[in-house]
């Protein structure tokens, strides 16, 4: 008859177990920091995301940070202020993004020209798929290095900014060097004078300029962007100022008319690209955009 060894079976077993044992740890020591955050948030958290890989949560004095892998392997940053969810961004991956895209997002970015051999080298560019508290539209955001034709060499690269919809409207496609949108958060305050100020508007997303909060907001058919900069607090946003663009040959008010034509005979060479309507607090004007999309100036022009 012949004999076997049971000790390489045996051993094999025990790694199994070993292994088993060292999930079990781990899965513990995760769930004993979820269980630390407030019931409401561990309540809401599993709620949205029932097949969360290993959440890691970070407790702050009024915000709550947790992320994670979702099916998709993606990584994903859900954040809580005063226990009520705030965003989420769910970053998608650079290889695959494409795929990952509902169709009409992934039309409208193929589209675009300034898409067009787009690249993502590095982790300073991303894709996100962002969902924010008093925001109805889900936003992707594209951030990414262009090669410059015109410079003739290899080295040197335009910043890209691209914000399109899940419906697939374009918001933003620009060389603005927008900051990273997971680190902005708490827009109650701007949120409710965009809601006063232009009643029904339909607020499409938003961006960080340099700090100031940008929004997007589709109010009697026109796309105006609002500007709110940081008080005291993240929290607290005060109105800077709205730019609305109008359609091509839009009635103006007799001076405003008088003194764009005024100026564009005044300048025949330059290359005039559109009037905008601007609010601020401390009065309205318009506004004459010329030069061209990767540099142009703006002069304006009192309303009366």
């Amino acid at each position: 008859m012949k004999l076997f060894s049971m000790r390489p079976l045996l051993g094999a077993i025990g790694a199994l177990i070993l292994l088993a044992g060292c999930d079990q740890k781990e899965n513990a020591i995760t769930s004993s920091e979820m269980m630390r955050l407030p019931e409401v948030v561990r309540n809401d958290f599993y709620a949205r995301f029932p097949d969360a890989r290993d959440p890691k949560p970070w407790n702050g004095e009024d915000l709550i940070r947790i992320s994670f892998k979702d099916k998709s392997d993606n990584s994903v940053l859900v954040a809580y202020r005063h226990n009520v969810w705030e965003l989420t961004a769910t970053e998608l991956n650079k290889e695959t993004f494409l795929l990952q895209l509902p169709s009409p997002v992934r039309r409208a970015y193929a589209a675009l020209e300034i898409t067009e051999n787009a690249d993502y080298p590095s982790g300073n560019e991303y894709i996100y798929r962002l969902e924010r508290r008093g925001i109805s539209h889900v936003g992707y955001h594209f951030h990414f290095l262009k090669k410059d034709e015109a410079a003739g060499d290899d080295r040197t690269f335009w910043i890209c900014n691209v914000l399109i919809n899940a419906d697939g409207r374009v918001l933003e496609a620009s060389h603005f060097n927008r900051n990273r949108p997971v680190f902005f958060m708490g827009f109650d305050s701007a949120l409710a004078f965009i809601r006063d100020r232009y009643p029904e508007a339909d607020i499409r997303g938003c961006v960080n300029d340099s700090g100031d909060q940008m929004f997007f907001v589709l109010h009697q058919g026109k796309m105006t962007r609002v500007w709110f900069r940081s008080m005291s607090s993240s929290s607290v946003w005060e109105w800077d100022r709205s730019m609305t663009r109008l359609e091509e040959g839009a009635a103006l008010p007799e001076p405003a008319c008088s003194a764009i034509e005024k100026f564009k005979q005044e300048h025949p060479d330059l290359h005039y690209m559109a009037v905008y309507y601007r609010e601020t607090p401390t009065g309205n004007a318009y506004a004459l955009q010329y030069g061209n999309e990767d540099e142009n100036t703006i002069t304006f022009f009192p309303e009366q």
